[in-house]
């Protein structure tokens, strides 16, 4: 047996001095450049979709030329009479071969992401039949190849959509518990390219774990669950084409909630969808090669004619519950998850009201394409319409009582709010009225030329405009047009512009350009090709075999960071083109040590080839973890940090009261402890060349809840980076980077007893002590203005 470790009696010895050098967080990744958009931006045209990046990037929109649409004759139509059809042929790209049990559905065209979905899939013949619509317009999506189609159905009407899928990426992959072994019959599934919230399965592992998904696009993400176990994080696809070798490990115990929907006055309500989790997940999971992940992609049920619903494979913890149902109002809250359990809700949606009114200028002039919503918060129940051309709009099914609501215009600009009260099936009304100059387009906008040294136009090339400070704002992405010129919205009374190649947004900026004012008409980014770099390498074994690994680069002038997956069959990696500068390389593998290259130079007009590069053998630390009470924690995160360099270097997945990490180097390691209702700690886990594996059994301390909140003073500019850590006894149990875009708030638990929070960013902004007893706390940290 291992020796045992106590958390709560034994931290790392590491002095205040020594966290003062620990660089915001040892290893936190740098974040994206361009920001996640919010709640309000659910509903947000391509442009700002495509303006989405980071880890896990968004895929160019769907490729609607890729479908023939025709009308055909009505006689195919459904089994209602005069029902509108949508019938989907798909076949393989280049070839008459059917696509079998390919996953496709509808909507309706302009309903957003979370609208009421008809689904099929195809058949022997590859194809598949769409009934029970109504005339209209709408939208029709293929699971694979990125593909879709607009169409326009009437009444009696049949259209047939043909699709070429292309091959894409092929996905190899094994679903495994934590402790590496296989789990035959996982459901695979396999999320839309633009949204890792939604998706259908794809696939079913064999006996041994393994399954094969041909024609997934690069950004999509794929992700599994099976009997008993929560539903895995998703892994984002990030390769262009070929193999894409992927792990997804089943670690969390299954939890199940069973409800009953019912209306205000008690009444079930049939057909009633309910969303369990949230889309907006943040990148808070690792992969077994140490990639940050989101957690598994909310679940949508629907209740039976009872009113009730059942769902599954979810993630123990508390978790967002929406339920939406046709005439009443959509109901928001939380159910506390119980894994290996279930638990029983009860939903009561309110009554429904209905908000109307003009948008308009302050002359009284109608505005059309504004955007008004109910400011709840919600995704499925949202609530969004926009005004035509009289200016008129009307909201139904709102919840009845206060309601707040938010008005934006598509020229951007500041939004306006307003609250009002309605009862139950009343109709209230709500004018919002702009503050609209003449040149008020051009003044939230920059314009200007994308050009080639030459003087000749970009055409296609991309822009995106980020909000300066970051994450002051959203951001903004707008397409060079044929002639070269561009208008881009400026959220921010500075912007930093980047331009991509016709490619989007998939790659490192080919130009960057910074502190670009608001209002600006004549920008000119010249592009010189002939000045971009690029950086390449192979990644070996110590037998000159390929290994399969993740590149992440963080470029240090251009502030952006991208990710790439190696070549399984050589080895090799290519980031190209890209802009001169410096950049830290990390390379990350599920059989080797993490390595780490720092201060690499791209020379203008040069490719960097880093050669071969031989990742080394390491060691590994395993073994059970309980709390005290012999209780098995189900929130729990551990990672590893190397001291000697101040940066993480690996995880651990936890299944079940074990836990396992991927290879670690050799060293002075400390495990970092932090979960949910678990007190935070730092533990000392050295590993060296006569002890390559440990296995350690570990205990655990149920923590309180301690909030920790950053108040900037009035005219305090906002550090790039500000860095959190609490000490007791002069040694850190927990730290945390606050990147430009981060929130000010932090939640973590600790063990009763007496701490310093300590604010930095290039030198001590706050410290403050504190006492935490049996119950929570919030402990608010002021930098003093210099």
């Amino acid at each position: 047996m291992g020796k045992a470790v106590g958390i709560v009696f034994v931290l790392v010895a590491l002095g205040v001095g020594a966290w003062l050098l620990f660089g915001a967080g040892g290893g936190e990744a740098p974040e994206p450049f361009a920001e996640v958009l919010g709640t309000a931006d659910v509903a947000a045209d391509a442009e700002r979709r495509d303006a989405v990046v980071g880890t896990a990037e968004r895929a160019a929109a769907p490729d609607a030329r890729a479908a023939e649409v025709e009308a055909v004759s009505g006689a195919e139509g459904g089994a209602g009479s005069g029902e509108p059809t949508i019938v989907v042929v798909a076949t393989w790209e280049g070839s008459t071969t059917p696509v079998e049990g390919l996953a496709v559905h509808t909507f309706r065209a302009g309903s957003g992401p979370w609208a009421t979905r008809v689904a099929g899939r195809t058949d022997a013949r590859g194809e598949a039949r769409l009934i029970g619509l109504d005339p209209g317009a709408y939208v029709v999506r293929a699971a694979l190849g990125a593909r879709q189609a607009d169409v326009e159905v009437g009444l009696g009407e049949t259209v047939r959509v043909r699709f070429a899928i292309a091959r894409g990426v092929t996905l190899r992959g094994q679903v495994a518990g934590a402790n590496g072994l296989p789990i035959p019959g996982a459901s695979v599934w396999l999320s839309e390219p633009w949204d890792d919230a939604r998706g259908v399965l794809v696939a079913t592992a064999d006996v041994d774990g393994s399954f094969v998904v041909e024609g997934a696009h690069r950004g999509q993400s794929v992700g599994a669950w099976a009997p008993g176990y929560a539903a895995s994080p998703v892994v984002p696809v990030q390769t262009e084409a070929g193999t894409r070798e992927v792990r997804l490990v089943l670690a969390a115990p299954m939890g199940t909630v069973r409800g009953l929907v019912r209306d205000a006055r008690g009444a079930p309500v049939e057909g009633a969808r309910i969303l369990l989790g949230r889309p907006d997940r943040p990148f808070d999971r690792r992969g077994v090669d140490g990639a940050r992940l989101r957690g598994p992609a909310p679940q949508i049920v629907e209740t039976d004619a009872e009113g009730r619903f059942l769902a599954e494979h979810l993630e123990p913890g508390a978790t967002r519950i929406e339920a939406d149902a046709q005439g009443h109002g959509p109901f928001l809250g939380e159910v506390l998850v119980v894994g290996g359990g279930g638990v029983d809700v009860v939903v009561t949606l309110p009554e429904a009201a209905a908000v109307m009114g003009v948008c308009s200028t302050q002359s009284g002039a109608p505005l059309p394409g504004v955007k008004v919503r109910v400011d709840d918060g919600l995704f499925l129940g949202a609530r969004i319409a926009a005004s035509g051309d009289d200016g008129r709009y009307r909201l139904d099914d709102v919840a009845a009582g206060r309601i707040a609501l938010v008005a934006v215009r598509a020229e951007g600009g500041d939004p306006v709010r307003g609250e009002i009260v309605a009862g139950a099936d009343q109709v209230a009304g709500w004018d919002p009225v702009f503050a609209v100059s003449t040149d008020d387009a051009a003044a939230v906008s920059v314009r200007g030329r994308v050009v080639d040294l030459r003087g000749q136009p970009l055409a296609g090339y991309r822009i995106v405009a980020e909000a300066l400070p970051r994450g002051s704002g959203a951001n903004a992405a707008a397409t060079v047009a044929p002639e070269g010129s561009f208008a881009v919205e400026a959220k921010s009374e500075q912007v930093r512009l980047l331009v991509f190649g016709p490619s989007g947004f998939t790659g490192f900026p080919v130009a960057v350009l910074d502190g670009v004012a608001r209002g600006r008409e004549d920008v000119e980014i010249r592009v010189d090709a002939f000045a971009l770099s690029g950086l390449r390498g192979r990644i070996l074994d110590s037998n000159g075999q390929p290994v399969p690994a993740t590149i992440q680069v963080w470029h240090d002038d251009a502030r952006v960071f991208r990710e790439v997956v190696v070549d399984p069959a050589t080895g090799r990696f290519a980031f190209e083109p890209a802009p001169p500068g410096t950049c830290t390389v990390e390379i990350r593998s599920e059989s080797h040590p993490w390595q780490r290259r720092e201060g690499l130079r791209l020379a203008p007009g040069r490719v960097t080839d880093l050669g071969d590069i031989v990742l080394a053998a390491g060691g590994r630390i395993e073994g059970s973890v309980t709390f005290e009470d012999g209780g098995a924690p189900t929130a729990l995160q551990l990672r590893f940090v190397d001291e000697s360099v101040g940066r993480e270097v690996g995880v651990a997945t936890v299944d079940g009261g074990r836990f396992r990490s991927n290879p670690l180097p050799l060293g002075a390691l400390t495990l970092v402890v932090e979960g949910e209702g678990i007190a935070a700690a730092r533990l000392p886990m050295p590993l060296d060349a006569a002890q390559p594996y440990r296995v350690v059994d570990l205990r655990v301390t149920r923590g309180v809840p301690v909030t920790l909140r950053v108040e900037l003073p009035p005219g305090f500019a906002r550090p790039e980076r500000l860095a959190l850590g609490v000490l007791r006894d002069r040694e850190v149990v927990w730290t945390r980077g606050l990147g430009a875009s981060a929130g000010l708030e932090v939640q973590l638990s600790l063990a009763p007893g007496s701490y310093r929070a300590l604010l930095r960013s290039d030198s001590p902004l706050a410290d403050v002590t504190f006492e935490l007893g049996a119950t929570g706390k919030t402990v608010v940290l002021r930098p003093s203005p210099r």
